[in-house]
């Protein structure tokens, strides 16, 4: 059963329970084909290169985590086929604010289901932010999450599931864990969990490299990190995201883009999270105003104010004669009422180091989404 706008509710009870691993196969996929839906990702996802960057600066010894792995998110098929080719199935998603890890992962998690064989391993996508590794066992937070987020799973059954090697947890979000605790995380990822079972982790960058420098890295893992996006693929994204009959609308801004690269708007659309912010924004030409008005320096002087723009723009663009949610320097107030009231941006928590606001995630649950049972109200 589900309602407008909302991402599974209430039918667990509807499942067959006599076969586990295929019920929570088709659950996950249901759950985060929604969740994709919302964050727009199809059909034309947006191009970030994830490739593996550092070398054994950032990851495990070469031969023992294997590799390469890259490729873009609008080629996941060969992004996940290699990922499924490696030994450990081990693999570290990096990426500065707004990069894009989130998106990743669910992508990544989707083409994982599509490409599995029968009886084979299910990847869930959870956030990490919950589990307090001082005083938890990773296994048992596992199987605290799996029963929770699945119901229809009992105790007994997740646990055999897990025993048995048939959940590729991907986990969302170490740099939501207190500093402090992030490079004992780390170690407990190695320890509790065998370095020969396939396991995804994000984080951000910055707070991986400090992590692992007072502690060890995620071993047997590849590293990939995302990249900023290039003149010419913001260009193409914005060409082919658009509606033929719109394309005249978005071409000046695109020819600014391609042709002065070291402009405020072109740095600020080589963020994944403000590119779709600026097409949300201006997606809908009878809402008023014009891509046009980034390329204006007067008025936007610098990737802050074009970012605090499209932040400020994007729930009246979607909802012009809705409630409008408070306006609040808290920096996860846009993020945590878009993801309540509709869809919700692709990136991560942030957008760029030293902003005062951002997109954020929510606070129940600790992740960068919406727990599978939970309904969201219809748009207005």
């Amino acid at each position: 059963m589900s309602g407008d706008n909302s991402v599974q509710h209430n039918y667990f009870i509807t499942r067959d329970s006599s076969d586990p691993v295929q019920n929570l196969a088709g659950l996950v996929r249901e759950q985060w084909s929604e969740e994709a839906k919302l964050r727009d990702l199809f059909p034309v996802p947006i191009p970030v290169l994830w490739r593996v960057e550092d070398g054994e600066t950032l990851g495990d010894h070469r031969e023992l985590a294997g590799g390469p792995v890259e490729g873009t998110t609008s080629d996941l098929a060969s992004f996940t086929r290699s990922f499924s080719e490696q030994q450990s199935q081990r693999l570290v998603i990096l990426g500065e604010a707004g990069s894009g890890k989130t998106t990743l992962a669910v992508l990544l998690v989707l083409e994982l289901l599509r490409q599995r064989a029968e009886g084979g391993r299910v990847p869930v996508l959870l956030p990490i932010a919950s589990w307090r590794p001082t005083k938890e066992h990773l296994k048992t937070w596992l199987l605290r999450q799996l029963t929770d987020q699945y119901p229809f799973l009992s105790s007994t059954k997740a646990h055999g599931l897990l025993n048995r090697g048939l959940i590729l947890p991907v986990l969302d979000g170490l740099d939501e864990l207190p500093a402090a605790e992030r490079p004992l995380a780390l170690r407990k990822l190695t320890s509790g969990y065998l370095a020969t079972e396939p396991l995804v982790l994000t984080c951000r960058t910055g707070d991986y490299t400090k992590a692992i420098g007072t502690g060890h890295v995620l071993r047997s893992a590849l590293v990939v990190e995302g990249q900023p996006l290039t003149a010419e693929a913001v260009a193409k994204y914005l060409r082919i995201s658009v509606p033929p009959q719109r394309r005249a609308h978005w071409r000046p801004l695109i020819r600014a883009v391609e042709e002065d690269k070291g402009s405020p708007v072109a740095r600020a659309l080589s963020v994944p999270l403000l590119l779709w912010l600026c097409w949300k924004v201006y997606e809908d030409s009878d809402q008023g105003g014009s891509p046009d008005d980034l390329m204006d320096q007067a008025r936007f002087p610098t990737v802050e104010e074009i970012e605090r723009h499209l932040l400020d723009s994007l729930v009246p663009s979607v909802y012009p004669s809705g409630p409008q949610p408070p306006v609040h320097r808290d920096r996860k107030a846009p993020r945590r009422w878009s993801r309540r009231h509709g869809p919700g941006p692709p990136g991560g928590s942030a957008i760029s180091p030293g902003t005062s606001r951002s997109a954020s995630r929510p606070t129940s649950n600790g992740g960068n989404w919406a727990r599978p049972c939970t309904r969201r109200p219809a748009r207005p």
